[in-house]
């Protein structure tokens, strides 16, 4: 009963994981028809992607028992860890098929390229990582480690290159920049997945050398891949206080509305009350602690992260 359990559960992580290459292909192909239906379309995938993850994370909450052989151990806890990993990328997919709506890939001729060469690099280092699971293959979960030096330079490039743009479409600009982000961080999160699948098999805990896996910023650690930062202990932030603490670090120490918080922090769009940022603000401020004070209130706006140690 137990092995039979065991078995759904692994088929239904490559279940998910395919579904959110799929997700992920069809939100970067835009549209250029009707936008409605392109998005309500990209919001149903993110639907099935959000009931599936929640069906394995219970599924494995159940089959989780201290008297566990330790190779049965690290294939539950790797398989727990790459269905948060799946779902996040999930998220990223319903981002980016937002985000180009916005852009308008003629008016940055300059980026073109790079921007399809770091989508097609991103999906297949996720697809890799997903065949890798299938297959428990080894030696291709460690190809896709190698890759992720790959993307990061491919962002850098493209980053520098929008941040030195005179382009008057600033629209098409910060859309771009966000864009980015999701991809560098899908690959990321495949590069999770890839190490948590030699954790499993082989027992090694296998980190690529040369990727910070937390950074600094006014004293407090931040830890990008597990969604949680320390002052004095760890804490962990819900996945919407992670996403507008990050979006108000990368903006600092400009300000950002509500509206702006709401779209490209959340992804929701404009028929969602913005007074849903202020309740996550409040629960952000309680986890910060003595650092609190570092997220400041704009009256009738919104929100800013001042750059100044307290």
């Amino acid at each position: 009963m137990t092995e039979d359990r065991t078995n759904k559960v692994h088929l239904n992580v490559i279940r998910l994981g395919k579904l959110v290459v799929f997700a992920l292909k069809k939100a970067l192909k835009g549209s250029t028809f009707n936008i409605d239906a392109f998005l309500a379309k990209c919001r149903a995938r993110e639907t099935e992607i959000n009931l599936l993850e929640m069906e394995i994370e219970q599924d494995l909450q159940t089959l989780m028992r201290p008297e566990l052989e330790d190779k049965d151990c690290r294939h539950f806890t790797a398989l727990l860890k790459i269905n948060n990993d799946l779902e996040r990328i999930g998220d990223y997919a319903m981002a980016i098929a937002k985000y180009l709506v916005d852009v308008d890939m003629s008016e940055t001729v300059k980026i073109e390229s790079k921007f399809k060469k770091l989508s097609k690099a991103s999906i297949e280092m996720l697809e890799r990582s997903v065949k890798a699971i299938e297959l428990e293959d080894i030696n291709l979960a460690k190809q896709v480690i190698r890759d992720d030096d790959y993307v990061d330079k491919l962002n850098k490039a493209i980053i520098k290159i929008l941040l030195s743009s005179k382009n008057p479409d600033m629209a098409s600009v910060v859309s771009l920049v966000n864009l980015c982000r999701r991809l560098e961080r899908t690959a990321d999160h495949a590069t999770n997945i890839a190490e948590d699948l030699v954790f499993w098999i082989e027992g090694d805990v296998l980190r690529h050398p040369t990727k910070k896996r937390s950074f600094m910023f006014n004293e407090i650690e931040i830890y990008p891949n597990s969604r949680e930062i320390k002052i004095s202990e760890k804490v962990h932030l819900s996945k919407s206080e992670w996403e507008i603490f990050i979006h108000l670090i990368e903006r600092s120490p400009d300000g950002v509305s509500r509206e702006d918080l709401m779209k490209n922090a959340l992804g929701y769009d404009s028929s969602v009350e913005t007074r849903t940022i202020d309740q996550h603000v409040v629960r952000l401020r309680k986890k910060l602690g003595h650092k609190k004070t570092l997220l400041k209130s704009i009256a009738g706006f919104g929100y800013k992260v001042v750059n100044s140690k307290n």
